[in-house]
């Protein structure tokens, strides 16, 4: 294929496609239902952000009461996740930091 038969191909592309702009115009929403649809989306938002804080609240009064339970009842337990904890977790911090910049993130 030459140049010139090259550009009466793209130029016949690009007119066609035109064409096909042209015959395909999308509805545009009047500002009522703009506004029934910001609405609605600002109900199901509000909706959902309450139903993560009670999900939120309720899985940390569920830690927080095993958390008194295991302290109060068995000491010796308590006092070995603690110390696991106080070993663990500056561990992993170390860890998922190297991964990070084994990955090329941002910190």
């Amino acid at each position: 294929m030459n140049e010139r038969d090259k550009k009466e191909t793209v130029a016949h592309l690009k007119h066609e496609l035109e064409k096909l702009d042209d015959t395909f115009v999308p509805p545009v929403p009047q500002a009522f239902e703009l506004n029934q649809r910001l609405a609605r989306f600002k109900q199901e938002r509000k909706r959902a952000l309450k139903k993560e804080l009670l999900c939120f609240i309720v899985m940390a009064l569920v830690i927080l009461s095993a958390y008194l339970t295991i302290s109060v009842q068995v000491p010796a337990v308590f006092i070995m996740v603690q110390g696991a904890a106080l070993i663990l977790l500056p561990a992993l911090a170390l860890l998922e930091k190297r991964r990070r910049t084994a990955d090329g993130e941002a910190d």
